[in-house]
């Protein structure tokens, strides 16, 4: 290359490391200090509009209620509105009457008493949140509204977030908010009346990222990445066409990896290795790949290499080899190269799905963030990069093995080895490999034109191709991934610790060791154990522990146990004492032990000293409280809702079932398939895991052993799930082909929207299937969700008839029910809600919470004990018999069952409501089966009916194609072939159209022959006598003197004789130079064209002129040796050289020297030659006639050099054209054909 090409490109390495440094720049001071005072001055100012907008929707509440004269909250549209506005403003009205809440307009707020505030204005800290609030009292009713300043829950989690109201400052994660004056910044109302404090949680938060800065860093310093990229491959390339291929080709390699080990060394750029996605928290698997960002741009780095590899080894000369045996020998290891990069491929896609946290299979549409994206761009990016290097392989050993017949012998034959070692060591590969092949051929078809000329028909099939290996692929790791899974789940199971129990345990914990109430019980009555054990149950171990088995032993001091069968005698206390010394196991409370007793059953005690009379160092009793999970206890889950996320469980378990055989007996089971009694279903089992197939779900087998059986088990995958990732994969396969080719081909990017007919109707085809696919798909999904719905509502409505079918009876006799009921209720309907499966609420005929089998919901706070306004008013005023609707906890949306409870007198007494929240995941995982196998479905045959209509497509304009062939290859002056088509329709009128004005044309061009031929003569005739006449003037003239002397006998006339002679003679060579002018351009000599090797040819040229003093020459070459061969007339060829180098010359001034460079390059199919100079160029008003016959800008010649030149080259199948510039010189370029082999003459037509 150049060294201004060399120059330009170090200047623009530079410019990109000014832009990363910019972005390094940004990144530093990405960061700033919040100032806390406006921080909460703006949050004041925030507050004070909210107050407004409270006081404002309290008076039109009012004035509502007053004008509709009370109708206003019996109208179901108003409480609808009413709904609106608390999601939309955070409003929540009351109204209370003679103390009693008569109407509230949502039952979010977990109200103690249900009494007003006594405050007419002020803020309140609930279970669930902060409250402000604006009281208005006329005469017997109390008007009050809400507006939720903060969500704030004892449990966090997904669906319980803490979190400010969305018009206030999002400050969450700067301040808490405090009931003590003497903290933080006091927050005080309109009124000044203290509301609450904003207390700063930690100095270090004010210090926080500034988003913008951080977003323009990151873009610039993925900006500077593309410019070192971009900036390579283009320079790299010209230096490979220039002809110093293995220098390119080192150099583009070594700095792309050069770039990106200096990133990686050095975490360049910071803003990039600070986040989520460039640690080890979503996947590593090596030092190589430490995270999910470093695989990226790994792979990014080896694809863009061999895209530059692709891109430019496009028409390698290589040498054959000379013994046919080495050339298959030496064929068999590119093939063996390839499967190699295969093996390569399936190692990445392996560990990407096996060693990160990505979903990458039929949940990737629920759980769809960037993360999961960058994955599947990961899998595309390793496929290209498979692509790129087995074409180039594949490319050079068609250029080793010349015979086709050979070459794909060699082929098959590797294909066949390359089987049978895939078949011992890795049966999956073969198809990877053979699916790959088939996919280069398809290329390979269409190898002539590049993006986006290239068929698109063959650019989806290829597309097609990728996809279903990826597909599969992903399939086969994700089942592998699976497996090791379940069997981690396995073993976490025969843990058989409870890390729910443990944390609810902690919770009560305090409470339960400090109940004066119990320890006066067990002092009272230490015998009564039922008596302990119901108050237990009441106070403390309901809801959740109802999975328990719990028993209760106090041990009275001195006390005696009889142990059997060993016939034992031992104290009470130290029986249980060594008891748990045996077998127990520390939790995270001292004081609640699991007791490792190989039951299969998840066991605890809980030891707890009673003092005697108030002195607890006096132990008098101790109370001892067993837990057994309860055998074959189908467990309902306890709702992710009420579990904190920090505790350490395996959500995993969600998605599967799981059972527990103890001596073959089945005694704990859990999940949504129905496992079998007895273990002798599943057959003998002898090793530690074994995976079998069952029953529609494939199943694990952990034997911990000979007694304990773990099975996890979960439905087998259907050929739609394991289709899911296809239409990603799709996706993701067309964006990178659109990116590479902006990147870097070299086409004007316009041309992608210059299409042709056919292409016209393609598209439209395509439109037309894809608009019909959205718009049949959007019905279908529609119309089937719908159905799904119904079937729900279907469901939960009989379930609700069957535990109302029950209830009824059990309270059939009752009058009245109220919270006094409360214990009774909770035994009555846990039971119900263990028999039917479901969570069971009931309100009474006020819309008050009488009981719950899930009390813990309303203890928490997460919602209010009033019943849901709008179910209230279609059970109360409306009257309807049951009544469905989705309902809301924080961000978890759940279906909500409500309907009348009667007594045997036929009135209502309650209201039972039946949350369906319990199996939100079982829920989801079914919707997320549907929407995928939607989605497939439809891109399956959207992709299929794309094909199909590019075939369609091409049928129906191949008579077009016919059409457009012939017209292109229609010449006046010869015969042109016409076209034969039998059917009578539009192509036919065309086509007759057409041949029609072939005969027509034949007549036009034999006339128009006859009358050029006529006026070219004359031209010619009227040129030949202009330029005879100019040399006969001065030969007449020179005749009539000569004769004048004669006559008069001059003395000088030998003198004059001999000039007159010499003036003649020179006429006359004249005259001849200017026939053979006309001779040579009216007629050039008959062509004798051969193979010429332009490397030998160029430098005899030059060798003419390297003596000629004040020339200087210069020659540049492709490297190698091999011939750069062309088939044309030897001495034709040397004319072409020898004019345009002469021409060059004479752009000089005699006294300058003259500098020549002659460059010789070779390009797709074709060989470069330019000859450049830097003389006086060539002026702009007469480049258009430079290869015109006759026009000249020197003072000699004719003007015919150049116009020779052309027919020259153009008679070789070349073309010519130049570039100059008055006073800096020209470049005149012709290329010609490269030779394709010996004895196989181009085509140039």
């Amino acid at each position: 290359m150049h060294s201004p090409d060399l120059k330009r490109y170090l200047t623009q390495l530079v410019w990109a490391i000014i832009v990363l440094a910019t972005a390094a720049g940004l990144y530093q001071v990405r960061q700033s200090t919040s100032d806390s005072e406006k921080i909460v001055e703006r949050f004041r100012h925030a507050l004070q509009n909210s107050e407004i907008s409270l006081n404002k929707h309290l008076d039109e509440f009012i004035q509502q209620y007053r004008l509709s004269e009370g109708e206003a909250i019996t109208n179901i549209n108003r409480i609808q509105e009413y709904k609106k506005d608390f999601f939309n403003q955070g409003i929540i009205y009351h109204i209370y009457e003679d103390d009693q809440l008569i109407f509230w307009s949502t039952n979010i707020i977990p109200l103690e008493n249900n009494q007003a505030p006594e405050k007419n204005m002020g803020a309140s800290h609930k279970k669930n949140g902060w409250y402000l609030y604006e009281k208005q009292e006329t005469e017997n009713t109390v008007f009050v509204a809400y507006y939720l300043l903060k969500e704030q829950y004892r449990y966090q989690n997904r669906f319980l977030v803490n979190r400010f109201h969305h018009q206030l400052p999002d400050v969450e994660e700067l301040f808490y908010l405090s009931d003590r004056a003497d903290i933080g910044w006091p927050i005080y109302n309109q009124n000044n009346d203290y509301l609450f404090s904003l207390v700063l949680r930690r100095e270090a938060a004010l210090v926080q990222n500034v988003k913008t800065i951080h977003i323009a860093s990151a873009l610039i310093a993925v900006l500077s990445m593309l410019m070192v990229v971009f900036f390579s491959f283009r320079y790299y390339s010209n230096l490979f066409n220039s002809g110093k291929r293995l220098l390119a080709t080192l150099g583009f390699g070594f700095t792309l990896l050069l770039f990106r080990a200096v990133s990686f060394v050095f975490s360049i750029p910071g803003v990039f290795y600070e986040g989520t996605l460039f640690s080890p928290e979503m996947y590593a698997t090596s030092d190589l790949f430490p995270s999910l960002g470093d695989l990226f741009l790994n792979v990014a780095l080896v694809t863009i290499v061999g895209y530059f590899l692709f891109y430019n080894y496009r028409n390698i000369e290589i040498k054959p080899a000379t013994k046919k045996s080495l050339a298959i020998i030496q064929g068999f290891f590119l093939f063996a190269a390839i499967f190699l990069i295969c093996g390569l491929a399936l190692y990445l896609i392996e560990g990407l799905v096996i060693n990160s946290h990505l979903t990458l299979d039929v949940q990737f549409i629920f759980s769809m963030d960037i993360y999961n994206l960058m994955g599947f761009l990961i899998i595309g990016l390793v496929f290209f990069a498979l692509f790129f290097y087995s074409v180039v392989l594949c490319r050079l050993a068609q250029k080793l093995i010349i015979d086709k017949k050979h070459f794909w012998i060699t082929c098959a034959g590797s294909l066949i080895l390359l089987f049978l070692i895939t078949w011992v060591l890795h049966g999956f590969l073969v198809l990877l490999f053979v699916l790959t092949i088939a996919a280069i051929i398809v290329y390979e078809l269409d190898q002539r034109s590049t993006f986006p000329q290239k068929g698109f028909t063959a650019l989806v099939l290829s597309l097609f191709l990728f996809s279903i290996i990826s597909t599969f692929a992903l399939y086969r790791f994700n089942e592998e991934k699976d497996r090791e899974k379940r069997k981690t789940l396995a073993l976490q199971l025969a843990f058989e610790q409870d890390p729910v129990a443990e944390f609810l345990f902690l919770e009560i914990e305090d409470a339960l060791f400090n109940d004066n109430q119990l320890q006066n019980l067990v002092r009272r009555d230490p015998y009564n154990d039922a008596l302990i054990l119901n108050y237990l149950q009441y106070h403390y171990f309901y809801d959740f522990w109802a999975k328990y088995d719990i028993q209760v032993t106090v041990c009275v001091p001195n006390e005696l146990l009889w142990i059997k069968p060993d016939n034992v005698e031992i104290e009470c206390a130290v029986f249980f004492d060594e008891y748990i010394q045996s077998v127990g196991k520390q939790t995270v409370s001292d004081r609640f032990i699991y007791l490792d007793n190989d039951t299969g059953r998840n066991s605890y005690i809980l030891k707890m000293k009673i003092g005697k009379h108030e002195d607890e160092h006096l132990a008098e009793y101790h109370l001892y409280v067993e837990f057994d999970s309860k055998i074959v206890m189908r467990d309902m889950g306890f709702p992710e809702l009420l579990i904190d996320e920090t505790i350490d469980i395996n959500r995993e378990l969600i998605n599967y079932s799981y059972a527990v055989y103890k001596n073959e007996i089945l005694v704990n089971e859990s999940g949504t398939y129905m496992f079998h009694v007895s273990f002798s279903a599943f057959g003998e089992v002898e090793d530690e895991f074994t995976f079998m197939e069952f029953d529609g779900y494939t199943h694990l087998i952990y034997k911990k052993d000979d007694k304990t059986i773990y099975v996890v088990s979960r439905p087998k995958t259907t050929f739609l799930e394991a289709l899911a990732p296809f239409s990603y994969l799709f996706v993701s396969f067309f964006i990178l082909i659109i990116v590479f080719w902006l990147l870097f081909s070299e086409k004007k990017k316009t041309r992608l929207f210059k299409i042709n007919f056919r292409r016209r109707i393609q598209y439209s085809m395509i439109i037309i299937l894809v608009v019909s696919a959205l718009t049949m798909g959007s019905a279908s999904a529609w119309f089937l969700y719908n159905i799904y719905q119904n079937k729900t509502n279907s469901f939960l409505s009989e379930k609700t008839i069957s535990v109302l079918l029950e209830l009824e009876a059990d309270l059939a006799a009752h009058t009245y029910l109220d919270q006094t009921m409360e214990f009774f209720m909770y035994d009555l309907l846990l039971g119900y809600s263990h028999v039917f499966f479901t969570d069971i609420n009931l309100y009474n005929q006020q819309g008050q919470l009488i009981a719950s089998s899930r009390p813990k919901v309303f203890e928490e706070g997460l919602v209010g004990r009033k019943m849901n306004p709008i179910a209230y008013h279609q059970m109360k005023k409306e009257h309807r018999s049951q009544f469905i609707h989705n309902e809301k906890i924080g961000k978890l949306q759940y279906l909500s069952a409500y309907t009348p409870v009667y007594n045997q007198y036929n009135r209502v007494i309650a209201y039972l409501n039946l949350p369906y929240f319990a199996k939100q995941s079982e829920l989801r995982n079914e919707v997320t089966y549907f929407l995928v196998a939607f989605i497939n479905i439809y891109l399956l045959m959207v992709v299929l009916a794309i094909v199909l209509a590019l075939f369609v497509s091409n049928y129906i304009t191949k008579p077009m194609q016919v059409i457009r062939d012939n017209l292109a290859s229609l010449q006046l002056g010869k015969a042109n072939q016409k076209i034969e088509w039998t059917r009578e329709d539009e192509i036919g009128s065309l086509i007759a159209e057409y041949n029609r004005m072939i005969d027509e044309l034949a007549i036009s061009a034999e006339l128009l022959a006859r009358s050029e031929r006529e006026t070219a003569w004359r031209e010619m005739a009227r040129q030949v006598a202009h330029e005879i006449k100019n040399p006969l003037t001065p030969m007449k003239l020179s005749v009539q003197y000569l004769q004048k002397a004669w006559k008069e006998n001059v003395p000088d006339w030998d003198d004059r004789l001999e000039r007159f002679t010499k003036t003649m003679i020179e006429q006359i060579d004249n005259m001849s130079v200017i026939a053979r002018e006309f001779s040579d351009f009216a007629k050039m000599p008959m062509t004798k064209n051969d193979f010429i090797d332009l490397r030998s040819v160029i430098p005899e040229v030059l060798d003419l002129y390297k003596n000629l003093e004040r020339i200087e020459m210069v020659t540049e070459m492709p490297s190698g040796t091999e011939p750069l061969n062309v088939y044309a007339d030897r001495s034709q060829l040397l004319r072409v050289f020898n004019n345009l180098i002469k021409n060059a010359i004479q752009s000089y001034d005699r006294k300058d020297i003259a500098y020549i460079r002659v460059r010789c390059s070779g390009e797709e199919g074709f060989y470069r030659i330019a000859i450049s100079d830097k003389g006086c160029g060539i002026p702009e008003n007469k480049k258009e006639k430079v290869f015109d016959p006759y026009f000249t800008t020197k003072a000699k010649g004719m003007g015919l050099g150049l116009s020779i030149v052309k027919n020259i080259i153009e008679g070789f199948g070349g073309n010519i054209w130049f570039y100059s510039k008055e006073e800096e010189g020209s470049e005149f370029v012709f290329t010609l054909p490269a030779a394709e082999k010996r004895g196989q003459q181009p085509d140039y037509s």
